[in-house]
């Protein structure tokens, strides 16, 4: 079934997709948006002064396909571009897709479901898949889906992939757009986090390409950089609430409720996430409200114990004054995470 918006003349999901020198990539990028099982969407493809093959492709497919509004212009860099593209879209959700990545062809209708049935949302977002230059699957992230533990996460990196993501026009907008700075998807996601309200399909809907040659990943450095000072943003604000063992318990079943097969890996992805900020909190000088966090989370189950103490024991042996890996595996062996504890 397909969900529409009730103007057929005003697409309910604008697409962009900046494209820059990604001719190696683009015509499987783009593709992936045309075969979206769900149709009710415009398609604005901006080239950002391209000097390889991208125009030629990007008009190719622009005379194919009425959906795709084609713009050349000279190179801006991404965030003018997104913001531009933006501006001139007519849809009521906003969905970036990269011209190196994939969409898997259910992502605009999870996205939009989602969105149909959490009206309250703002930022709709979905987990994706890593790949390499190969399309060689790597690792899986999986995004909560729940405002609150989205938000939880946010305390420590981005858990928000921005090709997976459905935002309202008008919130967007709002927001001035993204800013003029590296990594501007998380500045946005953190800006957004007082006043929006975010919600998880609980499904992968996207390939994230762990492009060698791309931005993000050639400094690296500069985007952990930048991941840890918007996160002080939010820490600057205020600290995360301790959960009780009854929320957590509930939580946690709920994520066992999901139709999917990774419903395990979320509940571990949430356990996890809540043992990692206990950590932060304590290194922050929260000593008491970290480790009464911690053990409130052993004692809800074995799988809580053995994640509680698994983080403990870091703190004990001296992890407390080294870099701690933020960005939890959603590739995770369940067995080890206590999979034949099917409840709390």
């Amino acid at each position: 079934m397909l969900i529409m918006t009730e103007d057929k003349n005003i697409p309910f999901v604008s697409v962009i997709m900046p494209v820059y020198n990604a001719e190696r990539y683009l015509e499987q990028a783009i593709e992936s948006i045309l075969a979206q099982s769900y149709t009710d969407f415009e398609f604005i493809i901006i080239n950002d002064g391209s000097t390889d093959k991208s125009w030629d492709i990007i008009t190719s497919y622009a005379e194919q396909d009425p959906r795709i509004k084609s713009i050349n212009q000279q190179n801006k860099g991404v965030v003018e571009t997104t913001n531009y593209a933006a501006n001139i879209a007519n849809g009521v959700y906003l969905a970036r897709a990269d011209a190196d990545d994939i969409s898997f062809r259910s992502k605009l209708y999870d996205l939009v479901k989602c969105a149909k049935s959490n009206t309250q949302a703002d930022v709709i977002v979905g987990s994706i898949e890593v790949i390499d230059n190969n399309d060689e699957f790597v690792y899986r992230e999986l995004v909560p889906i729940y405002d609150e533990d989205i938000k939880r996460a946010m305390y420590m990196r981005n858990p928000v992939p921005n090709g997976a993501t459905l935002i309202k026009r008008s919130i967007f907008q709002n927001a001035g757009g993204f800013a003029d700075v590296f990594a501007e998807d998380f500045h946005l996601w953190v800006r957004l986090a007082k006043t929006a309200t975010y919600a998880g399909t609980g499904t992968t809907v996207y390939k994230w390409r762990m492009n060698t040659s791309g931005l993000t990943f050639t400094n690296l450095n500069l985007s952990m950089q930048k991941e840890t000072e918007y996160t002080e943003l939010l820490w600057g604000d205020s600290h995360p609430k301790t959960i009780s063992r009854q929320n957590i318990i509930t939580r946690a079943n709920e994520y066992l409720s999901l139709s999917s097969r990774f419903r395990i890996d979320y509940k571990i992805v949430f356990l996890t996430d809540l043992s990692r900020l206990s950590v932060h909190r304590i290194k922050r000088g929260d000593i008491v409200g970290g480790f009464w966090q911690l053990l409130i989370l052993a004692s809800t189950g074995r799988t809580g114990l053995r994640i509680a103490l698994k983080r403990v024991s870091l703190v004990v042996r001296g992890f407390l004054h080294k870099p701690i890996n933020n960005r939890p595996s959603s590739n995770v062996s369940t067995h080890e995470e206590g999979l034949e504890d099917r409840s709390m």
